[in-house]
């Protein structure tokens, strides 16, 4: 395969990509950024508090 090759392909499935996004925003299927990154965030918190909790050891609350 040509370096032109395998860039051709790159770009094709970069914009199916792309078609794909569009078609998930149109059909509703996306979530606010806020409401995602809150998520995210609490995710994070709860492993953080999972994580010091397994540091002090389980007769330490």
């Amino acid at each position: 395969m040509t370096q032109k090759t395998t860039k051709t392909i790159r770009e094709c499935d970069i914009i199916e990509g792309i078609k794909r996004g569009i078609a998930d925003a149109v059909a509703g299927h996306l979530v606010p950024h806020e409401e995602a990154m809150a998520e995210i965030d609490a995710l994070i918190e709860a492993e953080h508090k999972i994580i010091a909790a397994n540091r002090r050891g389980p007769n330490r609350a």
